[in-house]
């Protein structure tokens, strides 16, 4: 097959690949949702300082505006003492996600910051 005739069917497999791009972008996009980490007693260690008395009567957005800020921000791990948080927090494109750590200190969670092996 000639260069000429190639061409086309080059065009195609591009349009292929990007379409393929594409569609999973627009799966992850749908899939993601913005994380509003609900917290439940039974889901934080007992002897974390923030722990509420009693059940809450509602689902509560945790640390507003420091940890749940309304960005794609997702899967909250915390340590077994309740005193850092773990979370991804990915681009607006969702082309790469990034490892962030808080802590809570001095009554409030530290504003997140890059954990050291996340690599980003």
């Amino acid at each position: 097959m000639n260069k000429q005739a190639r061409q086309p069917l080059q065009r195609e497999k591009q349009r292929m690949k990007n379409s393929l791009v594409i569609t999973a972008l627009n799966f992850l996009r749908a899939c993601a949702v913005p994380m509003a980490m609900l917290v439940a007693v039974s889901l934080v260690a007992q002897t974390a300082p923030y722990d509420s008395a009693k059940p809450l009567p509602h689902a509560t957005l945790f640390a507003p505006g420091i940890i749940s800020t309304g960005d794609y921000d997702s899967h909250p791990t915390f340590t077994p003492d309740g005193r850092e948080i773990y979370f991804l927090k990915m681009a607006p494109n969702f082309s790469r996600c990034t490892i962030f750590v808080s802590r809570y200190k001095d009554g409030g969670w530290s504003q997140p910051e890059v954990a050291p092996f996340s690599g980003e």
